[in-house]
């Protein structure tokens, strides 16, 4: 087994340990088995970036190098010399919220963790050295996430001098503790009121919001001070005594200012209060708290209705009943599967960002989003949306995979006439699910800056998408739905096919721009879309499936 180096600084608080009745060599060889499997898992910054040749390589070493590139980010609000407490307020806001969000996408699994109690417990190990271990696992990870975010703003810091970087460092130890007290106290409230079930469904739906905010932040970074005014002057108020940024922020505008202002002490003290108070309260509940975590290892559900909008909406989606069949069936199985909407539902929600982003930025070479509102209005910027159509590949891709592949031998039993109304079914049920709300969405946000007469070239988009979304399938290998591990996911093949696609829809693009300047061109280019898309789906699905 390795022998971590971290766990070299962990024994310079071994009499520590050993005085509170930790048997230390037992709760470090629980660490180093926890580290081992640690290095196999994939945190969700790298999600999506590795192919089966990584399974020996260390993840979360990979991902503290995302963390630093975001940290190097995240300095520049440090850097930049305007006013302290509205830089650091926004600094520590970032920083709180990336603390937070990867805490809860990546290392629940840690805090929630039952198994050590039911496993090691019974082993006639101590109940204070399985809980030690966790503690310390979770330390471990809070070290070095920390480090790899803040490191350089500590560097950067050193610009207010050294009384300035101390208590910075300070505070970013005091964040973290809160930030741990914080979502379990969060956990605790949601496993108190709900079941195991609500908490996982949280905890998916921000893997996937931190996965859209590393995007957007990256695209954005370097535009943010065209959009926000940041004066020198800044009064507070009542409402700042709720955002817990401006109560970290508050102690170093009085360090840079040299003065102690009574607004800025009560923030300050606030900042001291509000965590310790939250300390004290997660020690009281924290026997509760164990308690309620039998709760995620519970099979009880509740039996959840069918999906009665779908089911009859399919007889209308697909008129062959075998097909029609196999798109209830998918229906079931993607609203059940967690992996896989996890998967897919990134992916989806940077299709619905990028758009806008690209728009926004079309908005800034009119003077700004906010003053480029009536110029965009009679402007083409509306082919913009065409960048929805980035998350095609993705989604088709990802209909054959699932966490019970085993049970694709129901496709042996089953006998079935024709093999694609299996892809048919399969591929609009995807297009039901994922894509159509989408597309509805980025609609209405078009619609409500260009008002109705962007709707006839809605028309023509959403043609297109259903061209390229057969164009999409068949350029992928015919497995069967759901009928491959997720482990076997190739992204490589992945990024080539999605920027093949982008060079597919631009073309579509340039043919629809070019259209805009005669009277009837986007009506025509509508009606051979029509056309072609009958063709398509008529012929795109004459395929054989890989055996």
């Amino acid at each position: 087994m390795e022998d971590f180096k971290i766990l070299k600084l962990v024994k310079k608080f071994e009499i520590l340990y050993k005085k509170i009745g930790v048997d230390y060599d037992t709760m470090i060889l629980i660490l180093r088995m926890k580290l081992t499997m640690d290095g196999r898992k994939i945190p969700t910054v790298l999600s999506g970036s590795q192919g089966n040749d990584d399974k020996d390589k260390n993840q979360f070493k990979r991902s503290l190098i995302y963390y630093c590139i975001l940290g190097l980010l995240c300095m520049m609000m440090i850097i930049i010399d305007v006013n302290i407490m509205i830089q650091m307020t926004i600094y520590f806001g970032m920083i709180m919220f990336m603390i937070f969000s990867v805490f809860i996408s990546d290392f629940s699994s840690v805090i929630l963790d039952v198994r050590d109690k039911n496993l090691i417990g019974i082993r006639g190990v101590g109940l204070k050295t399985v809980n030690a271990a966790k503690i310390t696992h979770i330390m471990i990870y809070i070290f070095q996430i920390t480090l790899a975010l803040c490191g350089f703003s500590i560097l950067a810091s050193f610009k207010y001098g050294i009384t300035f970087c101390l208590v910075f460092i300070l505070e970013i130890v005091f964040i973290d503790i809160f930030m741990i007290t914080v979502t379990a106290l969060l956990y605790f409230v949601i496993l108190k009121f709900f079941d195991g079930e609500k908490l996982k469904d949280m905890i998916n739906i921000v893997q996937i919001v931190l996965t859209v905010v590393i995007v957007v932040m990256s695209q954005l970074m370097g535009r943010i001070f065209n959009v926000v005014e940041i004066s020198s002057e800044y009064n507070i108020k009542l409402v700042h005594c709720f955002l817990p940024p401006m109560w970290f922020a508050a102690p170093l505008e009085m360090i840079n200012k040299g003065s102690v202002e009574k607004d800025l002490l009560i923030l300050t003290m606030i900042g001291i209060i509000i965590p310790i108070i939250a300390i004290i309260i997660y020690s009281r509940i924290s026997n509760s708290f164990e308690n309620y975590l039998i709760k995620l290892n519970s099979s009880e559900s509740k039996v959840k209705k069918k999906n009665t909008l779908a089911f009859k909406l399919s007889k209308y989606i697909c008129r062959d009943k075998e097909e029609r069949m196999f798109f209830n069936f998918s229906h079931e199985i993607i609203c059940k599967e967690r992996e896989l909407k996890l998967k897919i539902y990134p992916d989806v929600a940077l299709s619905l960002v990028f758009p806008v982003i690209f728009l926004f930025i079309a908005g800034e070479k009119e003077g700004g989003i906010l003053n480029a509102l009536n110029q965009l209005k009679n402007s083409n910027s509306f082919l913009t949306m065409y960048w929805m159509l980035i998350a095609i590949p993705s989604i088709t891709m990802m209909m054959q995979y699932s966490e019970n592949y085993k049970g694709a031998w129901i496709y042996n039993v089953v006998h079935i006439e024709n093999k694609k109304s299996i892809y048919k079914g399969c591929i609009k049920a995807f297009i039901y699910k994922f894509i159509i709300p989408m597309f509805i969405i980025c609609s209405l946000i078009y619609i409500a800056i260009f008002k109705t007469k962007v709707i006839v070239h809605l028309v023509a988009m959403f043609l297109v998408m259903l061209i390229t979304i057969v164009g999409s399938f068949n350029s992928t290998e015919k497995n069967l739905p759901f009928s491959l591990a997720f482990s076997m996911t190739t992204k490589n093949q992945n990024i080539g096919k999605t920027l093949l696609l982008m060079v597919v829809v631009a073309v579509f693009a340039m043919v629809h721009y070019l259209l805009l300047k005669t009277a009837m061109g986007i009506y025509i280019y509508i009606g051979v879309l029509i056309l072609a898309t009958i063709i398509v789906w008529n012929k795109g699905f004459n395929v054989k499936e890989k055996s």
